[in-house]
């Protein structure tokens, strides 16, 4: 359940479809739709959103270019970031 659980997860981040098997049949999972726009949105620039020349500056210092590596940082690391 738990590898379940973490492939859903890794699979926001990529348009792979991944299949599991279980011990009766092989499954394929299916999204709906908010699932794939938002595994869209996460591949997002930074570049192309409306975000101000210093806080893009910033990111693209610390190396982060879209939105899905962003969000995978908590709010006292951003805070470290120049």
């Amino acid at each position: 359940e738990a590898s379940k659980i973490l492939i859903y997860h890794f699979m926001l981040f990529s348009d792979e479809r991944i299949t599991l098997e279980t011990e009766a049949v092989k499954a394929s999972i299916q999204y709906d739709e908010e699932t794939l726009h938002t595994r869209q949105l996460l591949k997002s620039k930074l570049a192309d959103m409306d975000l101000s020349v210093r806080a893009l500056n910033c990111l693209k210092a610390a190396e982060v270019e879209t939105l899905g590596e962003l969000v995978s940082y908590s709010k006292s690391d951003l805070m470290k970031f120049r």
